[in-house]
């Protein structure tokens, strides 16, 4: 509807990436279906950048420290973590920074750990759906890549 609006035009635009810091911080190396792409995966195949993203959730629970307020909570299910960022509204537009350094909110070395939702709990905590699946995807669209590392 924004767009829309003829007496409006935002500064910074809609439908955009509230950050351009995309990186991530896994645990352990990992098998993803686009590890073959420059650039998804580093040198220790240890993912660089997320391939899939879903169920950001703001944080509105109130069991969690006041700095944990209305920050957005990420699931990236290929590198087994779950992201935090710290969001900064200014006029029109918001700004997402992430919370930590080299680090996640929430990692694991289970390859098993696939946190794919996350909701705000009725007593203020945050809950998490894990698929809880060694391999994403159907073995009828894993890449030649991901065959082959599968089949290791």
């Amino acid at each position: 509807m924004l767009v829309r609006n003829k007496y409006f035009t935002p500064e910074f635009g809609v439908n955009r990436m509230l950050t351009d810091d995309q990186r991530v911080y896994p645990k352990h190396a990992t098998t993803v279906n686009r590890g073959y792409a420059k650039g998804v995966l580093n040198q220790d195949s240890i993912l660089v950048k997320a391939t899939a993203a879903c169920a950001p959730l703001v944080y509105r629970g109130g069991a969690f420290s006041l700095e944990y307020d209305e920050n957005v909570f990420v699931c990236i299910p290929e590198g087994n973590l779950i992201k935090r960022n710290v969001l900064t509204f200014t006029g029109d537009s918001t700004i997402a920074k992430q919370a930590y350094e080299n680090k996640e909110f929430l990692t694991s070395t289970d390859e098993g750990f696939r946190p794919v939702n996350l909701n705000n709990g009725p007593d203020g905590s945050m809950f998490v759906t894990d698929m809880h699946r060694g391999m994403i995807g159907h073995h009828a669209y894993l890449s030649p890549y991901l065959k082959k590392k599968s089949s290791n």
